[in-house]
């Protein structure tokens, strides 16, 4: 199962873990799977621009097979729109639990 989770630590501190496996098909064909992939990946890239703009006090990301985490703490007046891009992330893990919810799980 695919756990989503994110706090938010103080204005500007993002915390994000994406873990696990949906095992909804067989690795490579597992449309589960490359949904929440692209998901996850699309918020490390917006994470990644944002630090290379200037817009982040530090930056920490680790992908590896089946496990995501961001550690991200943004300029205060630039939070805003990482927010946004992580409600539109989780709105997208919340499509997956409600369709497949005996693979992805938001807590």
């Amino acid at each position: 199962m695919i756990e989503f989770t994110y706090s938010v630590c103080s204005d500007s501190r993002y915390l994000v873990d994406i873990t696990g496996h949906a095992d909804y098909a067989p690795a490579g064909s597992d449309l589960v799977c490359a949904a929440a992939s692209i998901l996850a990946f699309d918020l490390i890239d917006i994470a990644r621009r944002a630090e290379r703009e200037g817009k982040t006090k530090s930056l920490y990301v680790s992908a590896d097979k089946g496990s995501v985490t961001i550690d991200a703490d943004f300029r205060k007046r630039d939070a805003a729109e990482f927010d946004a891009a992580l409600k539109t992330v989780e709105n997208g893990f919340l499509l997956l639990e409600s369709k497949y919810p005996e693979h992805v799980i938001c807590t």
